[in-house]
């Protein structure tokens, strides 16, 4: 097929897509066949392989308009920004989806146990708390600007966070998080998520002993880094309101640094899609920055600066007494281990 030269009905054909579409995408501009002197269309090999670039990227949800750009930069930093942006599209449907099937399969059975004059009311309500519960999983913006910080965050762990001692510690607070989720895990060969991976400083002790884990991370910018330290570590778009992953795919999820960038309704709708993901029997670890209950807090509060009391009240520190009640009513456990002063762990589990 190197030499061979076709004509548009025999492209049609041996691509299987209608001449009307291989027109379209020529007025798009994404395909320029040559033309004879009766003005029929020639197709040559790298036409052909041009439209078969194009309607695989069809096939996954492109845009024309984003495979205009792929085909006209076609670097290898472009097209991963692409595939990650539709990656993040796909699971957004994906989500909405999973969280309007479950209000209609309960506004169902509520219907059939109501009478008539019930029925409006029982709609209403419903479709009240999925748009609610939307708005929460919807409502979370990056107030803090990852990517923007992101080349300069593994310097900044280092030097301890000034005031607060964030990062005091530091990697003794990730070699903890570790051993504490390997020792939670009943399966010889658990399968993990990582929430906020940022640049792989935890991944790294999994990913030294041949665990099995996946990251997710919100910040584009933070999964290049971790990717560039660690190439084969499989990390994705997602964040703790949507996990892009189904039901039950995990043995145990883990998190540092990560969960305080939640309000109190964030986390409880993050505590729930966790829970949506993880085994029966499987447990949540989480290493971050939090109180055991606000007399800790206030008492950590009193010995520092006003610019220190500032940045304490930027951020949602895990009240962990408060957060036991909303634990509770999902019907999981909680328990605490306190690191320092501003930081500590909870493991989550299931009630079985």
């Amino acid at each position: 097929m190197d030499n061979e030269r076709l004509y548009i009905k025999d492209v049609s054909k041996l691509l299987g897509i209608s001449e009307n579409k291989i027109r379209f995408y020529e007025k798009k501009g994404l395909i320029k066949p040559e033309r004879t002197e009766s003005d029929y269309r020639i197709f040559i090999k790298d036409d052909i392989v041009r439209l078969q670039m194009i309607i695989i990227y069809r096939e996954l949800g492109f845009s024309i308009a984003d495979i205009e750009d792929v085909l006209k930069r076609g670097v290898k930093e472009n097209i991963l920004d692409h595939f990650h942006n539709q990656w993040r599209i796909i699971n957004r449907e994906i989500d909405r989806l999973r969280v309007m099937r479950k209000e209609v399969e309960n506004t169902l059975d509520s219907i059939y146990e109501s009478s008539d004059s019930q029925v409006s009311s029982i709609i209403l309500s419903k479709m009240h708390y999925l748009l609610e519960e939307r708005n929460i999983r919807d409502g979370w913006k990056d107030k803090w600007n990852f990517d923007e910080s992101a080349m300069d965050y593994d310097n900044l762990v280092k030097d301890g966070e000034g005031e607060l001692g964030i990062y005091k510690e530091y990697k003794k607070f990730l070699s903890q998080t570790y051993s504490l989720t390997i020792s939670e895990c009943k399966k010889d060969n658990p399968r993990i998520l990582e929430i906020g991976v940022g640049t792989g400083n935890l991944s790294e002790y999994f990913l030294k002993s041949n665990i099995d884990i996946i990251g997710i991370d919100q910040s584009r910018e933070m999964i290049k880094i971790a990717k560039n330290k660690y190439p084969h570590f499989k990390i994705r778009l997602g964040e703790f309101l949507k996990i892009p992953y189904d039901n039950k795919e995990f043995d145990n999820i883990v998190s540092t640094y990560a969960f305080h960038h939640l309000n109190a309704d964030e986390k409880y709708q993050s505590i729930m899609e966790m829970k949506r993901v993880l085994k029966k029997d499987g447990k949540i670890i989480i290493s971050d920055l939090m109180f055991h209950n606000n007399y800790d807090k206030n008492k950590f509060c009193s010995k520092l600066s006003e610019e220190g009391k500032r940045l304490l009240e930027d951020e949602y520190y895990t009240i962990v007494e408060e957060l036991g009640s909303m634990i509770c009513a999902l019907s999981m456990s909680i328990e605490y281990i306190k690191f320092d002063e501003i930081k500590g762990t909870i493991i989550i589990s299931n009630k079985i």
